[in-house]
């Protein structure tokens, strides 16, 4: 989406997810065929597994700074009104209020399914351009946090407690799987949106990335329940591509996403891995 000449884009930030980008085992930006990897990156929308959104205190500040809030199929984006005078600067000057908070939640029913992810219920996910100061208040909470260009989505997030309460209200978080918080000055590596009182010479950006799960592929007998085969190795998720499994001179289907399970029982309570039931 594109505004007048007075906009300027603020940072960039991609949110891409593996399942819907890689095709069989061939991974997105690594080995898989431009022409294919083009056609999934046209194909995608972040909106059929994901919903962003401002917090209140956020839509504030961008009314306030003249700024807006943009979600495309495979990014967000934040434009800033630019100084008619200077385009280097913005209208309005920065200032240390100018912290960004959308909270997201993963909508697709299936969304732990397809992605390399074990979420907890009880803690949001805090991603961020600088770390959060930790807190010892009472009303202080447990996040699970990483930077953005480090989240991966294997699920090591670090713990941090901190305060929540006066820059997102409690209620905003309700049915919430975390929130993204972007500052105008990164932490090390992370995105800079400013270069003193004007722009980033070069648009910031950022890629926070969801890998697919792997997973036995298991093909149960619908009669009995009896088990027909379990492939040896792990297998890539992915909504597009085909990988071929054999045995015995039969072809398997490649599995959908809607029936999984942890653990198979005939391994023992010792067996933590995820399988991909097929009925036949």
């Amino acid at each position: 989406m594109s505004f007048s000449n007075n906009y300027k884009p603020l940072f960039v930030l991609h949110i891409h997810h593996r399942y819907f980008l890689d095709e069989g085992n061939k991974e997105f930006g690594d080995d898989l065929e431009t022409e294919k990897a083009k056609k999934n990156l046209l194909a995608y929308n972040l909106g059929d597994f994901m919903e962003v959104m401002p917090t209140a205190k956020c839509a504030t500040i961008l009314k306030n700074w003249r700024a807006r809030f943009v979600v495309n199929p495979t990014n967000l984006q934040v434009f800033l009104l630019a100084d008619p005078s200077n385009s280097a600067k913005p209208f309005i000057g920065f200032s240390e209020d100018f912290v960004l908070d959308f909270t997201f939640r993963f909508k697709d029913p299936y969304f732990e399914n397809y992605t390399d992810i074990e979420l907890d219920k009880n803690k949001l996910i805090m991603l961020s351009n600088r770390s959060p100061e930790e807190s010892v208040k009472e009303d202080a909470v447990t996040v699970g946090f990483k930077r953005l260009s480090k989240y991966k989505s294997q699920g090591n997030l670090n713990d941090k407690t901190i305060d929540l309460i006066k820059d997102i209200d409690a209620s905003e978080l309700i049915g919430k799987s975390g929130f993204i918080r972007i500052h105008l000055e990164g932490q090390g590596i992370e995105m800079d949106l400013v270069a003193g009182d004007e722009f980033a010479v070069t648009t910031p950006e950022e890629t926070i990335e969801f890998k697919n799960r792997k997973t036995f592929w298991q093909y149960i007998k619908s009669e009995d329940g009896s088990v027909l085969h379990t492939t040896g190795g792990r297998k890539p998720l992915t909504k597009n591509g085909y990988l071929e499994v054999k045995k015995a001179g039969v072809t398997y289907p490649n599995p959908s996403v809607d029936i999984i399970h942890k653990g198979d029982a005939s391994k023992g309570e010792d067996d933590t891995q995820y399988y991909s039931k097929t009925y036949l």
